[in-house]
């Protein structure tokens, strides 16, 4: 009969293809592909074709890749070099981290625990979870990053248990190259960092490891920030700047953290009580050990078990510099399910963590145990409820760009068919560009969407596209399915300060002529 790990490991591994069999059902269209997604394609793309990590293959700094980090695009084309499609590589690549992260997930909380129940369920709740499946079916780096993060903090864990220099280069170089897989990586060299200083040795040797780990996980983002700036003038394309946030913006983090607690279609209201209630049950978790005396609870803590603890100095430090972010460098950073991904990750495998200490803290108070179990079956099944809806409905549709009705656009397949000297603006231009191969370029922009300023150069681009027209055809692709970008010139302010001439009208966009 198999028991322990072996139990476990085979348990695991048929959740693993479980998952890996669902990603593929769910992206038989292709891989999702959103507007962040088409940078990643493109920058792959045309590192292949030799003009580095570009956004378009136009000579200038403003077409170079800046805002987004490196090492997704960088796999991609590395693993594309053998002439494999870069799309076909991107959906196999992320349903092999989708795999590779519910083990992880599994083991890291058998670690810690000891006990199969709760490992597997870590791993049951990431799987069915429509946040975790949805991004490792989009080629995006959210999948990449939360792998490089658990095997990162992980082994900088064991170094911490017993030190060991191995453990402590290979955390560094984990996180280093998650710090450019999401420029948010940093706050964990922060973690790290925080989480050396505070662990119970000498001052000599946290002082050592400190400037260790510093020296290495800092490199690749710090050659990478020091490209930028030579080459662009800016090390990550943001402006400083203050940009207050909105009441949408509040409601949408809690509603985001209401989902954690319980993941169904819920009502508004509803799902905001359930936020509120989260935050709640995360602060007083976060700040029980440590009402005392925060210092020295964090050390004590931080040495019984390091990984748990690690993860809960990430989770207050990844929270409050989303927030700087959003308040002073980008307006744009929105604390949806996909920002706060990295954070769900992190409760969810800390508090299962944490079940088995619970557990014998109470012992003796059995509404404790039901009320655990009770929660566990509320979770799954609604997770499962919801994972499998949201699997039928990608199965059928498809996901973002590579969905039907992308696939299937009256205006797409018209653009397809333009010559192909000609000049495309439009407010799809990435999209545009992934379905037709013709590249295009955006609508001129009224806002600066990430500092919230008006555009000054507004009118001399109109201007501009007025004088291209009378070298080439100009022709204007309005997509009426694109109603996220709001800082774009609308089409009636086009045909207002454009002379624009109807070509083609199509059920979900127009394509006009820039008149010369």
């Amino acid at each position: 009969m198999l028991q322990g790990k072996r139990l476990l490991l085979l348990c695991l591994s048929a959740l693993a293809l479980f998952g890996m069999v669902t990603l593929a059902v769910a992206t038989r269209r292709g891989i999702g592909l959103s507007a962040d997604s088409v940078a990643y394609i493109n920058g792959a793309r045309h590192f292949l074709d030799g003009y580095g990590l570009r956004l378009s293959p136009d000579p200038g700094p403003e077409n170079l890749m800046i805002i987004q980090a490196p090492l997704y695009p960088l796999l991609l084309s590395a693993l594309a070099f053998s002439g494999i499609d870069i799309l076909v590589v991107a959906r196999w690549f992320n349903i092999l981290l989708f795999g590779l992260n519910i083990v992880l997930i599994g083991l890291l909380i058998y670690r810690h625990t000891r006990g199969i129940y709760v490992s597997l369920l870590g791993s049951w709740l990431a799987l069915t979870s429509v946040t975790v499946i949805r991004m490792h079916g989009e080629a995006a780096t959210e999948a990449l990053f939360i792998s490089l993060t658990l095997s990162g903090l992980f082994f900088l864990a064991l170094h911490l248990e017993r030190p060991s220099k191995p453990f402590l280069i290979g955390a560094a170089i984990a996180i280093g190259l998650a710090a450019i897989t999401r420029y948010v990586g940093v706050v964990l060299i922060a973690t790290a960092v925080l989480g050396i200083l505070v662990h119970r040795r000498s001052w000599h040797q946290r002082a050592r490891d400190s400037a260790i780990f510093v020296a290495i996980s800092s490199l690749p983002p710090g050659i990478w920030f020091v490209r930028n700036f030579l080459l662009a003038g800016s090390a990550t394309a943001r402006e400083m700047g203050y940009h207050p946030m909105t009441v949408r913006n509040v409601q949408q983090a809690i509603y985001t953290v209401g989902g954690w607690l319980l993941p169904l279609f819920v009502p508004k209201v509803l799902g905001m009580i359930l936020g509120i209630a989260t935050l709640y049950l995360l602060f007083i978790t976060l700040t029980y050990g440590l009402r005392k005396n925060a210092f020295v609870s964090l050390r004590k803590t931080l040495f019984a078990q390091p990984f748990p603890s690690l993860l809960a100095i990430f989770v207050l430090l990844y929270i409050p510099f989303l927030l700087i972010t959003r308040f002073f460098v980008d307006a744009e950073t929105l604390l949806n399910d996909r920002i706060l991904l990295p954070a769900q990750m992190a409760v969810l495998i800390g508090g299962l963590s944490s079940i088995p200490s619970i557990l014998r803290q109470t012992e003796g108070r059995y509404s404790i145990p039901f009320t655990a179990i009770a929660l566990a079956i509320v979770l799954s099944v609604s997770h499962l409820l919801n994972g499998a809806a949201w699997v039928m409905e990608s199965y059928q549709e498809g996901l973002g760009f590579a969905s039907a009705t992308w696939q299937e656009s009256e205006a797409i397949a018209h653009v397809k068919q333009l010559p192909r000297d000609t000049l495309i603006i439009s407010n799809g231009a990435d999209i545009i560009y992934i379905l037709t191969g013709k590249t295009a370029y955006f609508s001129p922009q009224e806002i600066e969407p990430t500092a919230l300023i008006v555009n000054e150069a507004y009118a001399a681009d109109l201007e501009r596209l007025k004088a291209q027209a009378a070298e080439r055809q100009v022709v204007v692709v309005y997509l009426d399915n694109v109603d996220w970008r709001w800082y774009l010139a609308s089409e009636e302010e086009l045909r207002e300060d454009l002379p624009l001439q109807p070509l083609f009208e199509a059920k979900d966009g127009t394509i006009y002529r820039v008149i010369p």
